[in-house]
């Protein structure tokens, strides 16, 4: 009984024996593999979610760094346009001035630089009107 009960064994053996080589050999290897791939896509993984998150702070940074420049842009515009209206007032007084200048007799270089402020304010109200 007991030499049946070894044929069987040893024919199951046999028969199995390529089969289970394979999985013996194949199969921790293939784990191994396994694992080292999953390891290094999860470190890839990992280091692109780093890359990412570095990539979306540089972003937060330039959008607020862009939305302070917006306004301070705005800000310099707007007193840019104060200060031309501001200039533009002086000029016209001293126009005034110039003409009652005249009018009191200074007729000489007084002519002069009133022609030249005139000349000026007419260039830029034409200036102004070609940028519009």
């Amino acid at each position: 009984m007991w030499a049946v009960f070894a044929i069987l064994i040893l024919y199951f053996v046999y028969k199995e024996w390529p089969d289970f080589k394979a999985r013996v050999s194949k199969g921790p290897l293939k784990d191994q593999r396994d694992s080292a791939d999953a390891r290094t896509v999860e470190e890839r993984l990992g280091s692109i979610e780093s890359e990412i998150k570095q990539v979306n702070q540089k972003l937060d940074r330039d959008y607020y760094r862009i939305n302070d420049l917006e306004v301070k842009l705005r800000k310099t515009r707007e007193s840019q346009a104060n200060v031309n209206q501001e200039l533009e007032i002086i000029m016209r007084a001293l126009v005034g001035v110039l003409k009652g200048l005249q009018e009191q007799g200074a007729n000489g270089p007084t002519r002069k630089a009133q022609e030249e402020i005139e000349n000026y304010l007419n260039q830029k109200a034409h200036d102004i009107n070609q940028e519009e």
